[in-house]
């Protein structure tokens, strides 16, 4: 038997992600058990684990009156851990994914539990259900018979459909941190009593990406006589050394393309596993990346943002050939050629602007009238917008208090015509543009005074009657 199964955890307490732990012990503390639920997480993080822990829990012989941690002693927890209860059924959806299955397992549903409380359908890689098998699937989830728990797991939770989903208490996996993975490994090394130098199973940690699957399977096989030496861990992992990553990543910076490929080559000759090396190359210049948006504190090399995702593009896709070359480092070496080829960045130094006065427009303040800006804002908006100044010739400033202007004006029709929003934006858009302030304009009727003179250089009419007759052949026409 392997290491990880030998070592699969059989209780709740023995599950390595917390996160996990304390999910699964807030379910069974609860006063009712839900009918559903969706373990969704990525590979190796123990969904299927933690889903025959549950099934134990629920149908454990001594949890009568109260779940709670499985005995793993009595008939019903000896049977599903060695996988021959009748009443808990595992499937896998990638094989049973049809319409013509999951009418099947409807039937089947129906009947109730052979000598358990409980029928229990764990139903694995859920995500490869046809649409129509989920559709039909869909009314036993919401209504299920009593005696009937389902357990679905995926790795793709965003591929069943959201209908699926919210029929179900979802219990999130997540890749597992290199505390976990230790806890993990400690407990098989203990259970094996394996000498295992120190540094070894960070080691581990950091290249089974979150897997406890994977960690458990790569720690055994770097068993030598029960002992494991973390030089021979190393090489054997192919690990790269920070240095080689630091160093490569510099000669792509200044594009030094034959020291590039003389370390590609040595490389090669010490047989680096070229995958792993693109994988710290592209996670450092992630941490670059990341340092130039300010969300770490980390060294960018010299390179621009611009150049750090171009880079980690062309790494990727380099990744990509790696299976269909002859030779393992030709996609590498390809990708470092085209770098090197692509034109420097020029540096953009920014220059310091000489400091400007500013100046700062003539305030408007009408104390009884102020003639000289009133003609200023008129003629702004004469250049701009003729109908509206046609309007403001029958108006005059009421009142200013440094905010807020009243315009008085003498006829109704023009009143409801400069309330119009549009008109109104623009009386005040070119009143800041005149004194430098935000202004609010408000409207009154008001009765005409004595007719305002008019400056020389500002050619405007004067504000006599004919001015409505010009203002409504300039709105609606001759």
């Amino acid at each position: 038997m392997t290491l990880y199964l030998k070592y699969r955890p059989q209780k709740i307490d023995e599950l390595d992600l917390e996160s996990v732990r304390v999910s699964l012990k807030k379910i069974i503390e609860a006063k009712s058990l839900p009918h559903g639920f969706l373990f969704a997480g990525p590979k190796g993080t123990g969904k299927t684990s933690a889903a025959r822990i549950l099934a134990k829990a629920i149908n454990c012989e001594k949890n009568k009156d109260k779940l709670s941690e499985p005995c793993n002693k009595c008939a019903q927890c000896k049977a599903i851990e060695k996988g021959q209860s009748m009443d808990v059924i595992e499937l896998d959806a990638a094989s049973n994914r049809g319409i013509d299955d999951i009418r099947s397992l409807k039937e089947s549903i129906a009947l109730s539990p052979v000598n358990s409380r409980k029928k229990i359908y764990i139903i694995d890689e859920a995500h490869m259900l046809t649409i129509e098998a989920a559709n039909a699937f869909l009314k036993t989830l919401e209504e299920p018979p009593s005696h009937v728990v389902f357990i679905l797991a995926t790795t793709e939770p965003e591929k069943l459909p959201a209908t699926v989903r919210s029929r179900l208490i979802l219990v999130p996996f997540k890749k597992a941190n290199e505390a976990e993975i230790n806890r993990q490994l400690t407990r098989i090394i203990k259970g094996e009593k394996l000498d295992v130098e120190d540094g070894v199973v960070s080691l581990i940690a950091k290249v089974s990406d979150g897997s406890f699957r994977d960690a458990a399977k790569i720690l055994e096989s770097l068993i030598v006589k029960n002992s494991i030496k973390f030089k021979e861990a190393k090489k054997y992992l192919l690990e790269v050394e920070e240095v080689n990553v630091e160093i490569f990543i510099k000669l792509l910076y200044q594009k030094d393309n034959l020291k590039i490929l003389n370390l590609l080559q040595k490389m090669s000759d010490e047989n680096v596993n070229p995958n792993r090396f693109i994988e710290a190359l592209v996670e450092e210049l992630r941490k670059a990346l990341l340092s130039k948006e300010g969300v770490v504190n980390y060294t960018d090399y010299g390179f621009s943002k611009k150049e750090i995702i171009s880079l980690i593009k062309l790494l990727i896709s380099s990744s990509k050939d790696f299976s269909f070359s002859p030779i393992p480092y030709l996609p590498l070496e390809i990708a470092a050629c085209k770098w090197c080829l692509k034109k420097k960045e020029p540096v953009i130094v920014k220059k310091k602007l000489k400091k400007t006065k500013k100046i700062t427009p003539e305030p408007l303040v009408f104390n009884a009238f102020d003639e000289k800006l009133w003609f200023r804002f008129l003629s702004e908006i004469r250049g701009k917008n003729t109908t509206i100044e046609a309007l403001l010739r029958a108006t005059e400033p009421l009142s200013y208090n440094g905010s807020n202007l009243t315009i008085g004006v003498y006829y109704r029709f023009h009143k409801e015509q400069l309330e119009e929003q549009k008109n109104k934006s623009m009386l005040e858009k070119i009143l800041e543009e005149v004194t430098g302030e935000k202004i609010k304009v408000s409207l009154k009727l008001t009765e005409r005074k004595k007719p305002l003179p008019v400056k020389k250089e500002i050619p405007l009419t004067q504000g006599q009657d004919e001015d409505i007759i010009q203002a409504a052949k300039e709105i609606f026409g001759n």
